[in-house]
């Protein structure tokens, strides 16, 4: 028995000795170790470095470890405290029951495909590849508690720094083994001002089915500057600004059944806030940026997703976007909002279905085209926008892989400002040729391709609300016209691109100060071929403010006048048939206001005016009617030639028809003609054919040259030129006597053209006195022309009266 105490004593001794020795001389055997295996990268630890083992509590401690290189600590281990259990090793077992670090600093660099950690170059270690099968890892790990605390990693990317500061890491009840994956953790970093945290549970089972389990986490990332990771983002984009503050919830759910299964996400959110993000081309500003979504769910199919479905909103406050060059803005907004937006995605034999469901998009007020102006001395300004809406509401959207489907949009309070400068560019529209690249026609190419599928919309309605106000300036005329139009009513049913023949409904009202225009009808625009009918009124139309724009089109010059029109529009298959009626009040045109119609006579072709003139009625109104048909695809068919066709043709028809009428007293004598192919309106005397080889009239020839006369005389303003003719045929009136035929033949072709130019004359001659003396007719207002003779087989001996 007292041999057993003293082997037992001695036992102990040596294990205490052991123990004390082991306990005492670790730290320097550590530091000798340790300095072996780090002198090839230039590494070392200091003195004050203290790595303690305990075999007795199977327990580490690490306390000031430093490893230094070229005098600077690259890696720094405040504290360290390691339990663990010793038995479960001979069971390839590694059971550590608390791990404990804290103080951590470490360097991290990674430059031109070099990666340095702690200060060892690990970037030309390459790991060894085996064409033999890697044996299954018998070990387990089982960790009951791992925490890393109030640390530090610096982390240089090609010049770029960044520092994390780890508040904690802690991982618990870790389990890895061939057949088990197992973990909670917790983590919070920081990196600048932005925090990373993160809680997990993780619980697989892999066996040779595959993996069995369920995973989760929930994240949160707060204040995070997109500008700190710049760099990368640059490599994508060319981003010159990016500034914000993003912050980011998730919570996420995924299931295994030997793979995965479902990932089931019951919230995402995502705010963006103060975002300016600009390249040399645009810019883009957002105060808010704000998505929420939930009940998330991915459905997988043999490990490949097949169907997903998610609920959300989105908000966007105060965003721009504008061009980075000139300041000019492409599109601002105060908020863009909607709720309950539904989207769900589903994969069947290959085709993709998507479905996309807002049930209200609301939009306030929003600019189009806000062009900036910079004037020396004085503070930079906007132009009015080209287009902006108080709010544009669109309900119950609906986006699949059929197409787009609205349901109804609501315009609210819209007014836009168009301004024309000199040359007729819109100073009001930002001016885009700065952004052209060399890709846009290949970009044009692509969309041009014919594998392009038609996209399918439809609409229900488009209402206006509250009206449009259009301000209208064109500086490029003189004087400049300005002008301010409200549409107080417009709407829009049943508008649909793939059902081409569905009739869309149109109903339009529009005033400025006093005019007003009213249009209904039904039209289909998508048909390849026009469909149109629908009735339409205008009132009070100023004529003198569009003079300019429409002198060319009808050939006149407008001074002043209001216009009124009545007009039915039918278009079938691209073919017009209309009806418009036009009375224009107080029409007044660049030229006298009354005409004298005999002083048309003679005129080669009536000018426009004077046409228009003629036809006016005691009130100095116009009044037209005119039937249009044509074809609306005829490239000649615009609205200059509607204008010409409305007004001229019209005109001309009526000025002939009062023409006529006032010279049916005289209409033997002078004709009223409208070329059709020129809508010229000519009016001319008609020619006397006198009878041949005679001087005497017959009584159709008197009733001419009576008309003749008593048009004279109603006219007394009226001159004339006479103009008699002979023609070779004739055997003239020599001395009051005729000769015959034996002794015309007998004289020479100049003494015969002699005598028919003396026979000529004495025509003019006697039908002048006629005139004189039974018309009473000053003789000063006959104009005898030189006698001539006509030498073409047809013609005839004539008197021709000409102004």
């Amino acid at each position: 028995m007292k041999y057993l105490k003293r082997i037992a004593i001695g036992l102990l001794s040596i294990f205490l000795c052991v123990w004390f020795l082991s306990w005492v001389f670790s730290p320097m055997l550590a530091r000798h170790t340790l300095n072996d295996v780090l002198a090839s990268w230039n590494l070392h630890t200091t003195d004050a470095s203290i790595v303690r083992y305990n075999f007795l509590t199977s327990s580490v401690d690490v306390t000031d470890l430093q490893l230094i290189q070229s005098g600077d600590p690259t890696f720094v281990l405040e504290s360290l405290e390691l339990k663990y259990r010793l038995t479960p090793l001979f069971a390839k077992k590694l059971v550590v029951d608390q791990l404990i670090i804290s103080g951590i600093y470490a360097e991290l660099r990674y430059q031109q495909n070099q990666l340095n950690i702690v200060g060892i170059d690990i970037s030309n270690s390459e790991s060894e590849t085996s064409t033999e099968k890697t044996q299954p890892n018998e070990w387990q790990i089982l960790v009951d508690n791992l925490l890393i605390q109030d640390s530090k990693l610096d982390v240089e990317y090609q010049e770029q720094k960044y520092g994390f500061d780890i508040n904690k890491i802690h991982l618990s009840n870790l389990h890895v083994s061939n057949d088990k994956f197992k973990v909670s953790s917790v983590l919070d970093i920081l990196q600048g001002k932005s925090n990373l945290q993160l809680e997990s549970e993780v619980n697989l089972d892999i066996d040779s089915a595959g993996i069995t389990g369920s995973a989760s986490a929930k994240v949160h990332l707060r204040d995070f500057d997109p500008n700190s990771v710049a760099y990368f983002i640059r490599q994508y984009y060319p981003a010159e600004r990016i500034s914000g503050d993003i912050s980011l919830g998730i919570d996420v759910h995924a299931e295994f059944e030997g793979v995965l299964k479902q990932i089931s996400v019951p919230q995402i959110t995502f705010d963006l806030k103060d975002m300016q993000l600009s390249d040399t081309a645009l810019a883009f500003n957002s105060s808010l940026m704000h998505t929420h979504f939930e009940n998330t769910h991915i459905q997988f199919v043999q490990g490949k997703p097949a169907s997903a479905a998610t609920t959300g909103r989105i908000r966007f406050l105060d965003g721009e976007l504008q061009l980075a060059h000139t300041g000019d803005k492409v599109v601002d907004w105060s908020a863009v909002e909607s709720k309950d937006i539904g989207v769900a995605w589903e994969q069947q034999d290959n085709n993709n279905f998507f479905d996309l469901n807002i049930p209200s998009l609301v939009t306030n007020q929003l600019d189009v085209s806000t062009v900036k102006r910079i004037e020396p001395d004085k503070n930079d300004s906007y132009l009015s926008s080209l287009f902006s809406a108080g709010a544009i509401t669109i309900q119950d959207l609906k986006f699949s892989s059929d197409g787009l489907e609205i349901a109804k949009i609501n315009l609210e309070k819209l007014q836009s400002d168009v301004a024309l400068d000199a040359e007729k560019n819109l100073t009001t529209l930002v001016n885009f040729d700065q952004l052209k690249n060399q890709n846009s026609k290949q970009k044009e190419d692509q969309a041009s391709s014919e594998d392009t599928q038609s996209f399918k919309f439809s609409i229900g309605e488009i209402t206006l609300n509250n009206g449009y106000d259009i301000s209208f300036a064109d500086h490029s005329i003189k004087p400049a016209l300005e002008k301010e139009i409200n549409i107080e009513k417009l709407t829009l049913r049943a508008i649909s691109n793939h059902m081409p023949s569905d009739k869309t409904h149109l109903d339009l009202a529009l005033k400025d100060e006093y005019m007003t225009f009213a249009f209904a009808g039904d039209m289909q625009p998508f048909n390849p071929k026009l469909n149109l009918a629908g009735k339409g009124e205008l009132k009070e139309f100023a004529l003198a403010d569009v003079a300019t724009y429409i002198n060319d089109a009808i050939g006149l010059n407008i001074r002043s006048g209001n216009l009124d029109s009545q007009f039915t529009v039918n278009v079938i298959d691209s073919e017009i048939d209309s009806e418009i009626e036009l009375l224009l009040r107080g029409a007044k045109f660049s030229s006298k206001s009354e005409t004298d119609e005999a002083s048309l006579i003679g005129t080669t072709a009536i000018p426009l005016n004077v046409a228009l003139d003629l036809i006016k009625n005691r009130k100095g109104d116009i009044k037209l009617t005119l039937p249009i048909k044509g074809n609306v695809d005829d490239p000649k068919f615009g609205v200059g030639d509607v204008v010409s066709l409305v007004i001229q043709k019209a005109a001309m028809k009526q000025a002939q028809s009062y023409l006529v009428k006032t010279f049916i007293p005289y209409g033997q004598v002078v004709n009223v003609a409208l070329s059709a192919g020129s809508m010229a309106l000519k009016i001319r005397f008609e020619d006397l054919t006198m009878t041949p080889s005679s001087l005497d009239y017959s009584n159709e020839q008197l009733v001419y040259i009576d008309g003749f006369i008593k048009l004279m005389q109603d006219k007394p303003k009226l001159r004339v030129n006479v103009c008699p003719s002979a023609v070779l045929s004739e055997i003239p009136v020599v001395d009051d006597r005729q000769l015959n035929e034996l002794n015309w033949s007998e004289l020479s072709l100049e003494q015969k053209q002699s005598q028919l130019l003396a026979f000529a004359k004495k025509r003019g001659e006697l039908f002048k006195q006629y005139a004189v003396e039974k018309g009473g007719l000053d003789s000063a207002r006959i104009l005898l022309c030189a006698p001539k003779i006509e030498v073409k087989e047809d013609a005839e001996p004539k008197i021709k009266i000409s102004v």
